[in-house]
């Protein structure tokens, strides 16, 4: 059955190629995006047809951090969607603090972006019937077993300390919310741009579970997520989980 997926943050990386995939798919998708010229440009260069992109989805104009707009896109012309993939983020920028050297462009944006979205979830009539996904990082939860090397723990108890804050309250948020449809978490390792290695190259853990790894790439992070949640027929095993995911 075709799917009809919700993005946010479609121009991100992660987010962007697992919007390319589903298209591919020939599922129908609708992402709410700030520049959609930009988000054109960028399936142009993934080889998807203007024709595709026409035909199987629906581009609306708008800011995540607006709830009126997230709602509209959940809404979706009174059709409604079945899934709901998150990737909003920012790059990490310098900050003159020796605790947290790196914040993001739009701190909180993670946070702010989530409870809109959950919000807008909420009051959807068809909330019980939809999956939200959300990207995280792995090494974001203070509580849960080491799951990266130990090699890297200057790069996460440290560095990354003041972008891990926004994610960290995205999931706080998530976990009090918790919405009826299900949800499930992706928790990437250090990512980069490099081309996809394909899913078999994709090691997959939980947080009881964990395993560790140094990177992945943002086309197989989307990969993964198509994959695994928006071409899988029977999601049950998934909702309400979280997954790390690296090489």
């Amino acid at each position: 059955m075709p799917r009809r997926v919700a993005f946010f943050g479609a121009t991100g990386g992660c987010a962007n190629a697992c919007l390319a995939y589903t298209l591919q798919g020939g599922h129908s998708a609708i992402a709410l995006v700030r520049r959609p010229e930009v988000l054109r440009e960028q399936l142009r260069k993934r080889e998807i047809a203007d024709e595709v992109v026409e035909s199987q989805l629906c581009i609306v104009e708008g800011d995540v951090k607006d709830i009126t707009s997230v709602a509209e896109v959940i809404a979706n012309g009174g059709n409604g969607v079945d899934t709901i993939i998150s990737g909003i983020g920012g790059p990490p920028t310098p900050q003159s603090s020796l605790l947290r050297p790196l914040t993001t462009t739009d701190p909180g944006i993670c946070h702010k972006a989530t409870c809109n979205i959950l919000a807008a979830l909420k009051d959807s009539k068809d909330a019980a019937s939809t999956l939200l996904v959300i990207i995280s990082a792995n090494g974001v939860l203070n509580d849960s077993p080491r799951d990266y090397p130990l090699a890297l723990l200057p790069l996460y108890a440290w560095l990354l300390r003041g972008v891990f804050d926004d994610k960290r309250a995205m999931e706080t948020a998530l976990m009090k919310t918790k919405p009826t449809g299900g949800y499930v978490v992706v928790r990437p390792s250090v990512l980069d741009s490099g081309p996809s290695k394909g899913m078999h190259s994709v090691r997959e853990g939980t947080m009881e579970q964990p395993v560790q790894g140094y990177g992945i790439g943002r086309d197989d992070v989307g990969l993964w997520i198509y994959s695994r949640v928006v071409e899988t027929e029977d999601r049950s095993a998934l909702y309400n989980q979280g997954f790390q995911i690296r090489y």
